[in-house]
């Protein structure tokens, strides 16, 4: 994870790719079931969460991966 957070540091397309392909369908899950919202306002959210997560990365420092 740390070596991933490096690589999107860099804007390196592919690691914002393993973090979507990492984490978006559990976000999606996550969505539908526990905020009951329809496929679209789900997809949206996600996206809107992980470029959130690309524009503030810098701020962050993470000791390890659950945090």
């Amino acid at each position: 994870m740390i070596d991933l957070l490096k690589e999107i540091r860099k804007k390196d397309k592919n690691a914002v790719s393993v973090l979507y392909t990492r984490y978006g369908k559990n976000l999606y899950g996550y969505a539908i079931s526990k905020w009951k919202l329809n496929e679209d306002e789900a997809w949206d959210l996600i996206y809107k969460t992980l470029y959130k997560v690309l524009e503030v990365i810098d701020r962050y420092k993470f000791e390890e991966e659950k945090k």
